[in-house]
């Protein structure tokens, strides 16, 4: 399957989707339940959109993960001389849990030898400790279903691989690339080639392509986590999968943040909602209800600019679908908006609810004001560095609750590959819901 195939997959569920709501305007219109014909020709127009969409969603899984697999194989560096590698011996030795509490006690082990050697690699000494990505990973790998099982990647290192479950950005097709070094420069084009019909022997005009880049730069992104005293004693080895699933729980929460509403000030990445490029599409002065209408507005910019192509969906929070929930599709009508827009009968693509999608927003007078993001989510980027991340210990801060304050410190960034692709709507009102 490639890009023409699919879109003419979706051009054909667009068509079957006008015909099927056309049966459903002429029996309304007319104040009619559907006639037996009308019946039998709709289930089997609705039943072959159902099967459109799976063919859509895995032609779409495809594409993306080949486009992913390009991305990395243009950016990874050739020489990883100063890659720290863990065997599985290694591996079978190093404790997570261990790391913490020699870095709290101030004590040797084998862990804080496998630190100082990737210092010496680095050429640089951590803040606390250094810890390899693998070792993280190595303490979520399960077998069966657990909680962890879906979180390890196919090969030890590919840090922020394991987040994409917890990161709403990568459920929605985000660009990931793990273990860069230095500064990355990923082109685009701005402007097409000029086109023009011509007499036989008349010149062309000539025109060429412009190019400019996107620059990914590594920037410290640190969260932390908190942990008793009395867990980091325990010695049940599964002790070591909670703290990596906590530790992992805490950059994602930082990484989706940085993507949806980082500002680009203070040492943060720029996110979707605050890229001068990315179009937004206002409701009222000072905001206003979102309904159908504005919804299929979003749409047809996108579509108008071409850029209706690729990993397209919505972004929103708890607040605003609850508003959709509870809005009626038309008046009498028993269905919701909610409903409408997710259906698979003139429903407008995947929807993922995020509590980082920010509700405290402000326009004018209006407050509480909530975001919605629309777009290809393809063209959002999820970049991280190294191969190790940086554990800074504190069991002092919260000593008299029996408990150990672990910093994290990572290098990650975001970037938007071409903004265009997104539109946002930052001034949804929702008190009325």
């Amino acid at each position: 399957m490639n890009l023409a195939e699919l879109n003419k997959l979706k051009d054909e569920r667009k068509s079957l989707v006008k015909e099927a709501r056309a049966i459903l305007e002429k029996a309304k219109n007319e104040r009619r339940d559907l006639k037996a014909d009308e019946e039998r020709k709709y289930e089997s127009i609705h039943s072959r959109i159902e099967s459109l969409g799976d063919e859509i969603d895995k032609t779409e899984n495809h594409l993306r993960n080949q486009r992913d697999s390009n991305y990395r194989a243009s950016v990874t560096p050739k020489n990883n001389s100063n890659k720290f590698n863990m065997d599985e011996k290694d591996l079978k030795q190093y404790s997570l849990q261990r790391a913490i509490r020699s870095a709290a006690n101030g004590e040797n082990s084998f862990e804080r030898e496998v630190s100082r050697d990737i210092a010496n690699r680095k050429g640089r000494d951590p803040s606390g400790v250094y810890v390899p990505h693998a070792a993280i990973l190595n303490s979520i790998t399960v077998t069966g279903d657990g909680d962890g099982a879906s979180l390890v990647p196919l090969e030890h290192g590919q840090f922020i691989d394991a987040l994409r479950p917890r990161l709403s950005v990568a459920k929605l097709g985000a660009t990931i690339l793990s273990n860069l070094e230095g500064d990355v420069s990923l082109p685009r084009q701005v402007s097409a080639s000029s086109v023009g019909w011509k007499g036989e022997t008349a010149e062309l005009d000539e025109a060429s392509p412009e190019f400019d880049s996107l620059t990914l730069r590594p920037k410290r992104v640190g969260s932390f986590a908190v942990f008793s005293k009395q867990l980091l004693e325990q010695s049940d080895p599964s002790i070591g999968r909670i703290i990596s699933n906590d530790l992992l729980a805490a950059l994602a929460i930082a990484l989706d943040k940085a993507a949806i509403q980082g500002t680009g000030k203070n040492n943060q990445p720029t996110g979707l909602l605050h890229d001068p490029d990315v179009q937004t599409h206002a409701l009222d002065t000072n905001g206003g209800v979102i309904d159908y209408a504005d919804l299929v507005e979003l749409v047809r910019i996108l579509a108008d600019g071409d850029a209706d192509s690729g990993s397209l969906a919505w972004l929103t929070n708890p607040s605003v679908r609850a508003a959709l929930q509870k809005q009626a599709f038309a008046a009498g009508d028993t269905g919701t908006l909610w409903q409408q827009v997710t259906g698979n009968t003139g429903g407008l693509g995947r929807w993922e609810i995020s509590t980082l999608v920010p509700k405290n927003l402000t326009k004018g007078t209006g407050e509480d004001l909530s975001a919605l993001i629309y777009g290809d989510f393809s063209q959002l980027i999820l970049a991280s560095w190294g191969d190790s991340i940086d554990l800074l210990v504190d069991p002092f801060s919260r000593a008299t609750t029996g408990e150990t304050r672990v910093i994290l410190n990572a290098f990650a960034d975001v970037g938007i590959r071409r903004p265009e692709k997104f539109i946002r709507v930052t001034d949804i009102d929702t008190s009325g819901s």
